[in-house]
């Protein structure tokens, strides 16, 4: 009888380095040649991210999914060519690990000589798993370092996405591109004759222009080009740090730095200055003072239910107010086919809904798992000392045999015991928070008769979000956790005035 074949694959990554591509090509040869050579192996395949650090595993698709088959028994044995391939974060490589040990299926470090199940050596794992991380975090200071040295000298970090109307040049210079150029001088003469962002965006995207990206222009993407100051010739370097693996906006993280006449200016300083006191004046709004703002209370509670981006106030000249979509009044009419409403609909809508559930409290099961989080604190204390004790022992060559697989056995318990431990807090901490809404909730049933008008606070108290399907379907979402389903009829002589409003009973949801 033959002997059964491993089912054999190979995980091959670099990173986001330039250069690299040549390092991947010969990793997944060299994989595929050994696969088809050994007549132990059955071929299955390479698991490839191009370009993706190893630090952090949520943004390796092909890991992810490398994961999911050994889950569902379809690998018996992996190769990867080192550690700091497989990852460069201790506790995600232990992880990883530790879960495919479990499955029975090995992981084979060709640099290391290291055979997860054979060798049955965690200590090494552990050790050389922080020796990737250490490297990875030594190189990043390193590059920080290296662009911190530019920015001071006033040099701009060679960056393949550039603004629009910009590229660089051979020397890493910006220069203009003309007729993006045009595009953008347009954008400033529209904004400064007092179009708003948003109507701008709309105009373009009629027009068949796309963004930098080569994407649909967007309110925010106008912004964005108008409040840019290498418009006017001027670079403010550093504007984003890394933080943990996250780009993030430099909030005084790092030291920035600003460079005047940089490059050749595509706008005028005076017409950038002149829309930059525009964009303020929208912002504190001198048109109306901050004490005669009329609140809304609908901001970032009414979602589409056909895109699923946010509804936003919309003015009409006859002073009625509507909500409609973001996404289709800033990309046009055919991104998205959901309808306008007026705020009085949404208003006389939550008065029949309030009226409807008034005096009826809700209750809430609430789960205790305080006490339950400081005993598996005490476990995971006690597990981590006489993890210590083992490390003496590896220390001293006597971890080995039946020591050396409790060991491995303890490891495990403590990432099971941190895993299980993060559960519990995110549950609680959703559970505080479900019980917090549901007591204002209550409050604001119980207090208040019914309304005759609409309430600005008890709406906010009862409400979370909500649902426009269409003109004639909403979906309230309730702070109790429920959802109330409104059929609202209108008139056929107006398509405004409600004739009716047909509230389902409300539901949970969970």
């Amino acid at each position: 009888m033959s002997e059964t074949k491993l089912r054999t694959v190979a995980y091959c990554r670099v990173s986001k380095n330039y250069g690299q591509e040549v390092s991947l090509e010969s990793q997944v040869r060299h994989f595929n040649e050994v696969m088809d050579a050994d007549p132990q192996m059955v071929n299955c395949g390479c698991y490839i991210d191009n370009g993706i650090s190893g630090r952090f595993i949520g943004a390796r698709k092909d890991f992810k999914r490398m994961m999911q088959d050994a889950e569902l028994h379809k690998i018996d044995l992996i190769l990867c060519k080192s550690i700091k391939r497989f990852g460069r974060c201790t506790l995600d490589t232990i992880r990883a690990v530790s879960r495919l040990t479990e499955l029975n299926i090995p992981v084979y470090f060709e640099t290391e000589n290291l055979h997860t199940i054979k060798d049955r050596n965690n200590i090494l794992l552990v050790t050389m798993a922080q020796i990737a991380q250490e490297e990875y975090e030594e190189k990043s200071e390193a590059i920080k370092w290296t662009f911190k040295k530019r920015f001071e000298q006033g040099q701009l970090i060679v960056n393949p996405n550039t603004p629009l109307g910009y590229k660089f040049n051979d020397d890493g210079q910006l220069v203009i591109v003309p007729e993006e150029a045009k595009l953008v001088k347009r954008i400033y003469e529209e904004y400064a004759k007092g179009y708003g962002t948003a109507e701008i965006a709309r105009r373009l995207n009629k027009d068949g222009y796309t963004s930098a990206h080569g994407r649909p222009f967007m309110a925010s993407t106008v912004l964005y080009i108008i409040k840019n100051e290498k418009y006017k010739g001027d670079a403010m370097l550093q504007k984003y740090v890394v933080a943990d693996g996250k780009k993030i906006k430099n909030m005084g993280a790092a030291q920035q730095y600003y460079v005047e006449n940089d490059h050749e200016p595509i706008v005028s300083r005076e017409m950038w200055d002149y829309c930059q006191r525009l964009v303020l004046r929208h912002r504190t709004s001198e048109y109306v003072k901050e004490e005669d703002r009329e609140p809304d209370p609908f901001k970032g509670k009414i979602v589409c239910g056909k895109c699923g981006h946010n509804y936003i106030r919309i003015k009409r000249t006859d002073k009625r107010v509507r909500y409609g979509c973001y996404y289709k009044g800033s990309r046009g009419m055919n991104a998205c086919k959901s309808e306008n409403v007026k705020k009085e609909t949404i208003e006389k809508v939550f008065v029949e809904i309030f009226n409807m559930i008034q005096g009826k409290r809700k209750t809430l099961m609430e789960m205790q798992v305080t006490d339950a989080v400081r005993e598996l604190d005490r476990e995971i204390t006690q597990m981590l000392n006489q993890e210590k004790t083992y490390l003496q022992l590896q220390a001293r060559g006597l971890l080995h045999g039946e020591i050396e697989g409790e060991y491995r056995k303890l490891l495990n318990r403590i990432v099971k015991a941190e895993e299980q431990k993060k559960d519990m807090l995110e549950t609680n901490g959703q559970n505080v928070k479900a019980q917090n809404d549901l007591r204002v909730y209550n409050s604001a049933v119980t207090r208040t008769g019914k309304i005759a008008e609409f309430d600005i606070k008890l709406f906010d108290q009862i409400v979370r979000k909500i649902v426009i399907v269409d003109r004639e379907h909403f979906a309230y979402h309730l702070t109790s956790g429920e959802v109330a389903y409104v059929t609202i009829v209108y008139w056929a002589t107006s398509e405004d005035e409600i004739q009716s409003i047909d509230i389902k009973a409300v539901t949970e949801v969970c």
